[in-house]
């Protein structure tokens, strides 16, 4: 349960947090949160 809850959790974290560094800064913090 905690191994599917952490993958969902990261799919969701990643997906919102592109969106709001893209529309936030452009793409500069969108990469830096991707590598990370």
């Amino acid at each position: 349960v905690l191994a599917q809850a952490g993958i969902r959790l990261g799919e969701v974290s990643e997906l919102p947090s592109m969106t709001s560094a893209r529309s936030l800064d452009g793409s500069i913090p969108s990469q830096t949160e991707v590598e990370v």
